[in-house]
């Protein structure tokens, strides 16, 4: 459906419809993880009203581009947009649904500083601790010998993600540590 404004262009539509039910499962949580690391709430020119969500990917990771579409379409039954820049080497996926757009910035925040995790995210199974990590560590995240290494500057996250992954994984070795000089927290955890 198309819809056209008093003038009659063409209006970019951001209330689509999406499925009522979302399916927490192992994909979508991994989904979660990217968008944390790289996912943005998408707003209108003046930041007051949110239009969806999106992402932002290195053209070359054909793979997870296409994991962002498949989960999409699969969890919220809605074909993302995609744009590759001519210039950048990026893609960005956007998905413009007000209903998405607010309930991710409700459940997880916005901007680098004000993501988070929601409360339900701690009595959720080791299998989707670790798929929401796999994903994080997809988008910022390093595998160093026998260590993996997320490294972030929002400390309220950083913190969450700590106590988060510790309550999945209390026989293993947990560390946070912080670079003073780029005040980059680092989280690190030795399997």
């Amino acid at each position: 459906t198309k819809t056209f404004n008093k003038n009659n262009k063409f209006k970019k539509l951001f209330n689509i419809p999406v499925n009522k039910i979302w399916n927490l499962n192992e994909d979508f949580v991994k989904f979660i993880g990217i968008w944390l690391g790289n996912g943005y709430i998408y707003k209108s020119t003046t930041g007051e009203k949110i239009l969806g969500i999106g992402f932002i990917v290195s053209n070359v990771n054909i793979e997870e581009i296409n994991y962002i579409i498949n989960v999409s379409k699969e969890v919220f039954g809605y074909n993302p947009k995609k744009y590759s820049s001519k210039n950048r080497n990026i893609t960005q996926i956007t998905i413009n649904s007000i209903i998405i757009g607010s309930i991710f910035n409700y459940l997880f925040g916005c901007y680098f500083n004000g993501k988070k995790l929601p409360e339900m995210a701690f009595s959720w199974p080791k299998k989707l601790v670790d798929n929401l990590i796999s994903g994080l560590i997809t988008t910022i995240g390093n595998i160093y010998e026998e260590n993996y290494i997320i490294s972030l500057s929002n400390k309220t996250l950083i913190n969450q993600l700590y106590q988060y992954h510790h309550v999945s994984l209390k026989n293993h070795q947990n560390k946070i540590h912080i670079n003073p000089q780029n005040m980059k927290f680092q989280y690190l955890i030795s399997l």
